[in-house]
């Protein structure tokens, strides 16, 4: 099974035009990531991966035109993972480890992406790494139980409908 991402870029300058901001919000199946890069033009800066939820890209970038920058959008792009590092920085490619990949994809992994987790050994990912399974498992557990408890929900109506003294009257 081939892996499918849908990547939204929006770009920015500073109106001082000495630094750019660049929102990167990739999407798989399961989660979305967005990837936050800033610095002065045209140089490496520094840049953070975050988990999103379905306004978070709107709202940054909300929050960046409130900063002075001229955010632009950049069309919508589906791609393969092998593909991802043309889309984010050096500093994003070694932050990135299993655990985010797992986020998007349940079945992507670090070599899936040429460059990628030159940082994934480090204390720091593994610990991430850690937070980010632990969040999924949670996730995952809240779905099966929300699922069971609307079965049994369900199951408890018709019981009540069957053993009303009316049913299948009318």
């Amino acid at each position: 099974m081939t892996v499918q991402l849908s990547i939204r870029q929006v770009h920015g300058v500073h109106k001082g035009g000495t630094k750019e901001y660049t929102l990167t919000l990739v999407e798989g199946s399961m989660g979305k990531l967005l990837f936050r890069a800033w610095g002065p033009v045209g140089k490496s800066g520094d840049g953070k991966i975050e988990l999103a939820k379905e306004d978070t890209l709107d709202a940054a970038v909300k929050d960046r035109r409130k900063g002075g920058y001229d955010m632009k959008y950049q069309p919508v792009s589906k791609i393969t993972p092998d593909k991802l590092p043309a889309y984010l920085t050096r500093k994003h490619l070694t932050l990135l480890t299993d655990g985010y990949l797992s986020f998007l994809h349940e079945d992507l992994k670090l070599t899936d992406v040429p460059g990628a987790g030159g940082g994934s050994h480090s204390e720091r990912a593994a610990m991430t790494d850690a937070i980010l399974k632990a969040t999924e498992e949670k996730r995952r557990e809240e779905a099966r139980v929300k699922a069971a408890a609307e079965e049994a929900e369900q199951a408890a109506a018709l019981e009540e409908m069957k053993n009303a003294p009316f049913f299948g009257m009318f």
